[in-house]
């Protein structure tokens, strides 16, 4: 029997001693393929690696104690399993950062409105009925979405109308239904109010399109860069056509540490980039991300290399998971939900002062803005300062641990035109230096007003009408990053930190 056991025993080592060597080979390639540690640590790993392997050979040798063995083969294990674990979280990320990629797919979700107190309840019910839709800078998309309506129902004829005033005064008179792409839910409820109240959605149509996307070759890592956030106010996929509430630009020098970040507010008065139209920025948004960037990079005066596109979803979780963050918040204020509720109960109410915020209540302060006499500037700076919060959390050593849980906040969320290695390259850059980043952080002024805008059918709405002399300070601010020279900060529009 001991005979027996001695032989087996040897062949159990070796067996061990082969699984080592091939996961130790395998972890290490891809531990330098990848460049995450310095070479200094490369070589520790390999040394390390070899010692270890080194030992197992000489557990081949039966004369050796059997607590050595034992002890050997623990830690042999416990290797194994590392550097396991390490390739599949190394492959998981590597699929979430190809995954974030923006393909261009876009979704166009289309709903079929009746007044609220009618009688019709579904799509049959609209048989031989006309139909109003809104025609604007959507024509091929919602001629699919009445085609799309007219394989399911036999409608009668379907009318024009330029503006959400036009669209709604039409029903009753000329048509029972009216088609029109969810997105603008958020401009009817908040220009006509009473209006939106008094209609009732029936069912929706999807329209799937591919766009082309914006590309740059800039290298994250050598190369001045800018990018910019969009934050979408709502509960579904990010490739989902919507109004752009959240506009921050963040301009990015690897080589003076420097992140300068931007916050246009959403009402600002902005000629479109697609079509030259006036409009408020945030409508920029229903027209494409592209728009939006096209739009920014025409008041501004600057090139955008990259965008990234995020709904709040995402910013709730991915907050929640970091353990909150630390925000210094301005003022005493109370503000809904995520969910929106008035209800008193579900009222979120925040102190002055510094402290850390949950998802829930980073939110909230993120949202409000009629707590503040600046307003939606106010709720700009709000904005990079919860940011840069998030990115200074992001960028400390002790939150790596919890980036498995953060890539599954965000599968799905988030998209970005940067390619899969330019974020990989600038994610390695970030963990093998630790940079401490130097903020500064800028919000375009303007005065309050009222303008013609083209998503509402040329109808007035209030806006925001840019200062000159703020749009020139960010400029030169922008242009001063970008050549590595120091931001003046002389403007009351600015301020500074790590």
């Amino acid at each position: 029997m001991h005979k027996d056991k001695a032989k087996k025993s040897p062949k159990f080592f070796l067996i061990l001693s082969i699984l080592l060597v091939i996961f130790t080979i395998i972890t290490n390639i891809y531990i330098i393929h990848a460049e995450l540690f310095s070479i200094f640590y490369d070589i520790i790993i390999v040394l390390i690696s070899g010692f270890l392997t080194f030992c197992l050979v000489k557990l081949l040798n039966s004369k050796l104690k059997k607590f050595f063995k034992i002890i050997v083969s623990f830690i042999v294990f416990l290797i194994i399993i590392i550097e396991g674990l390490l390739m599949i979280f190394g492959t998981k990320a590597l699929k979430f950062i190809s995954n974030l990629t923006d393909t261009g797919y876009r979704v166009n979700t289309y709903g079929i409105y009746v007044l609220k107190d009618s009688s019709y309840s579904s799509l049959s019910d609209l048989d031989g009925k006309n139909i109003g839709y809104l025609n604007l800078s959507d024509g091929d998309i919602i001629n699919d979405a009445l085609d799309k309506l007219k394989n399911k129902v036999s409608i009668g004829d379907t009318l024009s109308k330029d503006s959400l005033t036009d669209l709604y005064s039409g029903l009753d008179d000329s048509y029972v239904a009216i088609v029109m792409n969810v997105s603008y839910e958020d401009v009817f409820k908040d220009e006509y109010p009473d209006e939106f109240d008094n209609l009732r959605m029936i069912d929706t149509i999807d329209v799937v399109t591919i766009v082309n996307t914006l590309k740059s070759d800039k290298d994250v890592t050598s190369s001045p860069f800018t990018i910019y956030i969009s934050g979408i106010d709502t509960s579904g996929e990010v490739s989902s056509s919507a109004r752009s509430d959240v506009n921050i630009v963040l301009s990015v020098n690897h080589s003076t540490k420097q992140i300068l970040m931007i916050s246009t507010p959403r009402d600002t008065y902005v000629t479109l980039g697609n079509n030259g139209k006036k409009d408020k920025l945030t409508h920029a948004g229903i027209y494409g991300i592209e728009d939006s960037v096209s739009t920014l990079e025409k008041l501004y005066d600057m090139d955008i290399d990259y965008y990234v596109r995020v709904n709040f979803t995402s910013f709730i979780k991915i907050i929640n998971t970091l353990g909150g963050v630390e925000v210094d918040v301005p003022a005493d204020f109370c503000e809904s939900d995520e969910n929106r509720s008035t209800k008193t109960k579900d009222q979120i109410c925040l102190s002055k002062g510094v402290q850390t915020l949950t998802g829930e209540q980073a939110l909230a302060l993120a949202r409000n803005r009629h707590a503040f006499a600046a307003g939606d500037v106010a709720r700009g700076e709000h904005q990079m300062l919860i940011l840069q919060a998030i990115i200074n959390k992001l960028s400390d050593v002790s939150s790596v641990s919890k980036l498995s849980e953060i890539i599954d906040d965000m599968n799905g969320r988030v998209s970005t035109n940067m390619s899969t290695t330019s974020m990989y390259k600038f994610a390695r850059m970030q963990i093998k230096e630790d940079i401490k980043w130097n903020f500064t952080s800028v919000s375009l002024e303007g005065d309050g007003g009222y303008g013609k805008c083209y998503s509402l059918g040329n109808d007035s709405s209030y806006v925001m009408y840019p200062d000159s002399s703020s749009v020139s300070y960010i400029h030169g601010a922008y242009e001063s990053l970008i050549n590595g020279e120091e931001i003046s900060t002389t403007s009351t529009t600015t301020s500074s930190g790590n």
